[in-house]
């Protein structure tokens, strides 16, 4: 193969790879020794070759990469394109690398990277480290914190580097274990995810530099954006013309962003919330929006020829593609910004909507001194755009503000569920043979298959891919989404179907693009069924409110708020079943990404690149996909997490136990972000029975999560509970408060004991301090300290706990949120 043969395949490849010999190197792994003259730089002084860490990239592509067969024949070509990043030949493929290289690290790369000694000692510095809203960054302490070398699959917190036990060696053993097993006759966009797949789950903890730099970006993102960066340079002079140099001028990417706008009312906008049938209905909406963002992308790159490479992010419904700067491409991005308004619109009647943005950028835009600037006002774009929805649409001539509506479809009424779309025939008589309805519950074609195809395969383990199909997809049982493309579940295909364009592993690493859809659905174990046995009639009315009661069926929401409960000997179960919903999301998120990188002083600039966007936006995206994820599956396997992902996350669950896990995940949130301070999170926590309307529980929540935002101005850092906007730092005491309550209220000594009543009182007591000290000076009000002693006096007299509660007279900060306590020992005892 010459080098005018070379191709974007490539191109791309040969820049995911080109520094993978860093890996090789710090592991002590063959190098090609003999390549040394060809491809090493040599020191201006001492004349020694520099920068050895390509020889162990030549050996990796030339002896252990698995080559799918169209490129076998190219394995000498590609070593070459790779390995010769830092002594460039003067061709397309090989500059493209080049130049991409620098432009990912926002720099040019400093020199001698293998001169410094303790090199192949190095760990990666969490990114999270390097934030600061305004003062000292937190890396520059004594003693940062650094990542083990392991999987992230493994362990993705970070620690004190004495206590890391992970090698290099062994590290790179496992990572050619697992990248021999990779198909050889998978056609290329398939082969590509795999590959990235390998290179995420073992390059994610490896520093991508470390010499004279905070070794802060991990050698996946340095080696993602390398060829997101060189896939557009490659398409852009192809099309112009001329070679790639450091110092261009020329406008040469365009930064595509999309967002969709309206994800919260469309998963929660549902009639029949609590039916047979629909528990499975909102993991799956949710699931349903992440893969309908996903297929616009692809569909976008379809269009475009381009590979996936381009996604520098991608969470929780918003986007951002780097695409060269061409004139097909900017007629064919013009015309997809047409044909999305219009599609979204008459698909969701105006409920969803996706907003997008672009930007012109020069090679110079992508440095350190220029890219914060230039990712803010990509965002500044998409803001605006969002306040001008179906602009395009809205300015067509043939545009009509009344649907175009086949009304011969809603001979059968709309859709019980979503009561938008009309409903199917076909569709109502499956649902009810399925769920053994007496009546027909009328239901449209697209929740249907959001609850059979989509919320059945997601409760089931074994689903762990989703195809990307034009037209319907082989085999039925396709969900369409935008551009014509459809999606199917499939557990393990080992050969995918001829049309796949695209095929991702949302559950784990190793085959295909990893894509992370956050959601856990809680399923009916054994002991549910032993426990409900209890109660006599409670299994009959549990089982009247589910099609499917059995075990590793979903639980619906009647059963998971039951789980609040707990029984005690010769009575029935006791306390309120009332379920919780827990919103949150990161405060200040959008001054993290902006200015979080800022530097000190005038003289040190901005250290965001757009290594540490992607860097950045993947590993808050990796806690609210997987490692929240995990929490919850192995310690609150009651809870419905019905989405998470980017930097939010909503749930529903007992009551009792959100009420724990918000107590954990703040904590888990501080170590997974190496305890910097300014990152963390606010949440909403509210309470409501099983059948409350889901959109009037979740706009409570919303509520709360508002008022935890806007407590304490800029600081948030909060949660609002059981009417009480406190700090994180109060809540594990006011919690421990209410379980003391709760255990005085069961206690059998009359000596300790409290009544239910008594509690009551304590209540309104904070309940008239709170107003009294808020501006409703009442008298009456301003009398709750008289009151609450006179009745601590009179009704505990010879109580043991009686002191404890003279102190808590007169302790105001835990009286100010005694709603808090007291309310959580009420709802514990309610019979």
């Amino acid at each position: 193969m010459t080098h005018q043969d070379i191709g974007v395949k490539e191109v791309i490849l040969g820049a995911l790879l080109h520094d993978i010999g860093k890996f090789g190197q710090r592991a002590g792994a063959p190098r090609s020794e003999e390549m040394t003259s060809t491809y090493c730089p040599t020191h201006f002084k001492s004349k020694r070759p520099t920068h050895l860490h390509v020889l162990y990239t030549d050996a990796f592509i030339e002896h252990d990469l698995v080559l799918p067969a169209e490129l076998e024949g190219s394995r000498a070509v590609l070593a070459k394109i790779s390995a010769t990043h830092h002594l460039p030949e003067d061709t397309l493929a090989s500059q493209a690398i080049s130049v991409a290289d620098c432009l990912s690290s926002g720099s040019d790369r400093l020199s001698a990277e293998e001169s410094t000694e303790n090199f192949k000692k190095a760990r990666l510095v969490p990114i999270f480290q390097e934030i600061a809203l305004g003062g000292k960054h937190v890396s520059k302490a004594p003693l940062p914190l650094v990542y083990d070398l392991t999987q992230i699959s493994e362990n993705p917190y970070p620690m004190e580097k004495t206590l890391c036990q992970g090698s290099y060696e062994n590290l790179y053993e496992a990572f050619l274990n697992e990248a021999s097993k990779i198909a050889g006759d998978l056609p290329f966009s398939h082969y590509l995810g795999t590959v990235a797949s390998i290179l995420e789950d073992y390059t994610w903890c490896i520093p991508s530099s470390s010499y004279k730099t905070i070794p802060d970006v991990s050698l996946f993102d340095h080696l993602w954006t390398t060829a997101a960066i060189a896939q557009s340079l490659y398409g852009y002079h192809e099309e112009e013309g001329g070679l790639p140099a450091m110092g261009d001028r020329q406008q040469k990417f365009i930064a595509f962003s999309g967002d969709i706008s309206g994800i919260q009312a469309y998963i929660f906008n549902v009639e029949k919330s609590y039916s047979k049938g629909v528990a499975k209905l909102f993991r799956a909406r949710s699931f349903f929006l992440q893969m309908l963002t996903r297929s616009v992308i692809i569909a976008i790159l379809d269009r475009l020829s381009l590979y996936p490479v381009a996604r520098i992010m991608d969470a929780g419904g918003k986007f951002m593609l780097l695409l060269p700067n061409t004139s097909r491409v900017r007629k064919i991005l013009d015309e997809i910004d047409a044909e999305v308004q219009g599609w979204f619109l008459e698909k969701f009647k105006g409920e969803l909507a996706l907003i997008t943005s672009s930007d012109l950028l020069t090679q110079q835009d992508l440095s350190l001194s220029m890219f914060s600037g230039v990712y803010g006002r990509l965002m500044d774009n998409l803001d605006q755009e969002k306040q001008k929805k179906f602009t395009r649409a809205f300015g067509d001539p043939s545009f009509s503000p009344v649907f175009k509506l086949d009304y011969n479809e809603y001979q059968g009424g709309n859709c019980a569920v979503c009561t938008k779309n009309a409903a199917s025939t076909e569709k109502t008589q499956a649902f009810a043979e399925k769920h053994g309805l007496p009546d027909e519950v009328p239901i449209c074609r697209q929740c249907y298959e959001q609850i059979e195809i989509i919320g059945t395969r997601l409760a089931n383990d074994e689903y762990s891919f989703v195809g990307f199909s034009k037209g319907e997809g082989a085999g039925g049982k396709a969900v369409a989404l935008y551009g014509g493309i459809s999606m199917k579940f499939y557990k393990r295909p080992e050969v995918p179907d001829p049309d796949c364009i695209e095929i991702i592993n949302f559950r784990d690493y190793g085959h295909y693009y990893h894509y992370p859809a956050a959601g856990y659905t809680p399923n009916i174990h054994t002991e549910d069924l032993e426990a409900w046995r209890l109660e006599p009639g409670l299994t009959d009315r549990l089982e009247k409110d589910s099609g499917e009661f059995r075990e590793g069926a979903p639980k619906t929401f009647s059963m998971i708020a039951q789980k609040s409960q707990r029984y005690l000997e010769n009575e029935k179960f006791v306390g309120k079943d009332f379920l919780a919903a827990f919103k949150a999301d990161v405060d200040n998120l959008g001054l993290i990404f902006s200015i979080g990188f800022e530097g000190e002083d005038e003289e040190t600039p901005s250290c965001f690149s757009i290594s540490r966007l992607a860097s950045l936006s993947r590993m808050f995206n990796h806690f609210f996909a997987h490692v929240l994820v995990d929490i919850i599956k192995r310690k609150y396997r009651d809870i419905y997490l019905i989405y998470a992902g980017g930097d939010d996350l909503f749930l529903l669950g007992p009551w009792t136990k959100v009420l724990e896990f918000a107590e954990e995940l703040p904590l888990e949130f501080n170590r997974y972000v190496a305890g910097n301070p300014e990152i963390h999170f606010s949440a909403g926590i509210a309470l409501a029975k099983h059948r409350y309307p889901i959109r009037s529980f979740v706009g409570l929540a919303e509520a709360n999560l508002e008022a935890s935002k806007a407590f304490n101005h800029r600081e948030k850092n909060a949660f609002t509970a059981f009417n009480i906007t406190a700090p994180w730092t109060a809540y594990s005491r006011l919690l421990e408060e209410g379980k003391a309550l709760d255990g005085l209220i069961r206690e059998k000594d009359d000596k300790r004991k409290i009544s239910t009543g008594f509690v009551n009182r304590l209540l309104r007591y904070a309940r008239m301090r709170k107003a009294f000290l808020t501006g409703k000076k009442q008298l009456r009000n301003g009398l709750y300290l008289s009151l609450m002693r006179y009745d601590i006096e009179r009704n505990l007299s010879g109580n043991e706990n009686k002191e404890r509660f003279i102190t808590l007279a007169g302790d105001g900060s835990l009286m100010e949120a005694y709603e808090f306590p007291a309310s959580y020992a009420l709802y514990r005892n309610r019979k």
